[in-house]
């Protein structure tokens, strides 16, 4: 004969919340932001070859972006000076084009302007007025007075564009507009990844609330 089952149970259930993966990576990629400390950017090549080697150091050893520092760039006078082994070793370090920081300025504007229909949130005004109106990497004269202001520039727009993404985002994904979602990923894959990725992919597949197709 069985035992009779007691009335009271030990066990508890408790609900968990299971948190998407898009929200997870936005939170991430915005920790990572914010971690860094300076950016570094030195060129080779000419005319159609040039290359620029971006150089992110990082101020946490709990950075996930990737510790990737293989270039074929070297530049002496960007290392010149430099004595302390933190600022010699940069935490990521990969090779861009022009180009591609055109197409990071494009991904940021146009996922501010897919987000909204009338009126901008804070987080979409504060970085839209960066990309409005801080340097723009694809100007007709911007290449026009030499390699050394566009490292400058290029340096500017980027160290710009990552100061304000990191501190206007907010952790919290609550109420936050898919801009939002997805800028914070556009401008670290941008500094920690060989190769750039899909913006699409990132609108479709990685937030299903937001699919512009």
């Amino acid at each position: 004969m069985l035992p009779k089952l007691t009335k009271k149970r030990s066990v508890t259930f408790q609900t968990v919340e299971v948190e998407p993966a898009f929200v997870t990576a936005k939170r991430n990629a915005l920790q990572d932001l914010k971690s860094v400390e300076r950016i570094r950017i030195s060129y080779s090549g000419k005319g159609n070859k040039m290359r620029y080697a971006v150089e992110v150091f990082t101020n946490s050893s709990n950075c996930r972006m990737a510790a990737n520092t293989t270039s074929t760039i070297s530049s002496a006078s960007s290392t010149e000076g430099l004595t302390s082994q933190y600022e010699s070793h940069p935490t990521v370090r990969i090779e861009r084009e022009q180009d591609e920081f055109v197409d990071l300025r494009d991904k940021v504007y146009n996922s501010m302007l897919l987000a909204h229909s009338m009126q901008y949130c804070k987080f979409c005004s504060e970085v839209l007025d960066e990309v409005m109106n801080g340097v723009d990497p694809g100007g007709v004269f911007f290449t026009l007075f030499g390699e050394n202001r566009v490292v400058r520039k290029l340096t500017k727009f980027t160290e710009d564009l990552l100061a304000r993404t990191a501190q206007s985002a907010h952790t919290d994904s609550q109420g936050c507009c898919s801009a939002q979602m997805l800028v914070p990923r556009a401008v670290h894959d941008f500094l920690s990844t060989t190769r750039t990725t899909t913006y699409m992919k990132m609108c479709q597949v990685e937030n299903p609330l937001y699919n512009i197709g």
